[in-house]
């Protein structure tokens, strides 16, 4: 997450991208220019793009959205969102706090409406993100403020939990849903929940279960009130990505992080044929949403395959270069099998590596930019069927360039 401001922006051939406060920032500039002033025609062609302004039209079709984390600075200004629509995303997934195991924003309420509103008025919907604790106190302090001061009249389509870091055993409030759940809970949730606790998950070991219960009930409460979509994401190694998880059948959307990159978070080289590479991850991971509760449908063959009307896929937008290969091989390679499971989300992480902020030469985000971008005209100018045909020929030409 991003949390350096930035006010510095240029302009070419109608696209308005930001550069956040940087090292290296002259380089920014030659890159940008280099590389985007060659972007922008491509982005041009005319295919409309639905504005989706309510929860029944976000969950009728596909939309491809990013998750953003650029300083609130550069996102609460109508110049970003009208970048974010010209590269092609319906949806901007505003990141409101931060990853530091307590309730602390970095949009003020004021802020982060009048970023919703510019969304609004560049044609783009646009829901909240936070990351949430399994501990009481921070899970009521959180979504009270959300109900409170950041939600209502902000025109938000969705709220979505950002599972993957604060969401486990380390940071569990046993004192509440421990052992003695019933007595610390009963002055917070109703009875029904209490006794779904009980049936559900009785056991004393139980404990991030019901935090689960708990935390699904209260963003359930969020959603009807404000006729919002919810989802929760997280990467494939977390609980709620397997058999065990709970949350996935209390939300609307899963937003599976399928990152495919040339370095993992080790900083270590990923193999382009290893499970982590193109293809195969997303391959391997849809396989795996298949087996968790809620999340899978009979297929052709009887056998359970990930219901695309439950899912969002995550794809990486920063280090998608591997010897050998192309950035647009590795981006298209990444991209079929997202698109063949029919997702109603295809999720980029992030802004700051494809609308504004970091572009540069190194992370091979400006070649990944355009990528996405001719990627996702594509698929707006034809049926799914036949797009996901196109991006395979792709496919076989840069291989067949790079041999």
């Amino acid at each position: 997450m991003s949390l350096v401001g930035g006010d510095n922006c240029f302009q070419t051939l109608g696209l308005v991208v930001f550069c956040e406060k940087l090292p290296g920032v002259s380089h920014f500039f030659q890159q940008g220019l280099k590389g985007l002033s060659s972007f922008a025609p491509q982005l041009s062609s005319g295919h409309a793009y639905a504005k989706i302004t309510s929860m029944e039209d976000s969950m009728n079709k596909l939309q491809f959205g990013t998750w953003v984390d650029n300083s609130p600075k550069v996102v609460e200004t109508y110049e970003f969102w009208k970048t974010l629509k010209a590269l092609g995303y319906d949806l901007g997934a505003v990141m409101i706090d931060t990853a530091l195991r307590v309730w602390d924003p970095i949009y003020s309420p004021g802020r982060f409406k009048k970023s919703i509103g510019n969304a609004i008025k560049a044609d783009a919907s646009a829901s909240a993100v936070v990351w949430p604790v399994p501990n009481l106190a921070l899970i009521n302090q959180m979504c009270d403020a959300l109900e409170t001061q950041y939600l209502p009249d902000s025109g938000v389509v969705g709220l979505e939990g950002d599972q993957e870091h604060l969401w486990t055993a380390t940071y569990l409030d046993i004192a509440n849903f421990g052992p003695n759940y019933a007595k610390a809970l009963s002055k917070y949730a109703p009875a029904e929940i209490l006794e779904r606790m009980r049936t559900l998950y009785p056991k004393p070991a139980d404990a991030m279960e019901r935090a689960g219960v708990y935390f699904g009930w209260k963003f359930g409460q969020l959603a009807e009130k404000f006729n919002i979509w919810t989802a929760i994401t997280t990467h494939t190694g977390h609980r709620e990505m397997s058999s065990r998880a709970v949350l996935s059948r209390m939300f609307t959307y899963l937003n599976a992080q399928l990152y495919s990159t040339e370095t993992n978070w080790r900083h270590m080289h990923v193999p382009w044929e290893s499970p982590q590479g193109p293809g195969r991850k997303q391959v391997g991971g849809l396989a795996q949403l298949a087996r968790v509760p809620g999340m899978s449908k009979a297929g052709p063959d009887e056998k359970p395959v990930v219901n695309g009307d439950r899912l969002g896929v995550g794809l990486a937008a920063w280090d998608q270069k591997w010897i050998g290969h192309s950035v647009m091989e590795a981006v298209a390679t990444a991209f079929l099998p997202a698109l063949r499971a029919e997702p109603r989300f295809v999720m980029i992480w992030s802004s700051k590596w494809g609308v504004a902020g970091r572009l540069s030469e190194h992370c091979n985000s400006i070649e990944t930019t355009k990528a996405i971008g001719t990627l996702i005209e594509i698929v707006r100018g034809n049926s799914l069927e036949k797009a996901c045909g196109m991006i395979k020929e792709i496919i076989d030409k840069e291989r067949s360039k790079n041999k």
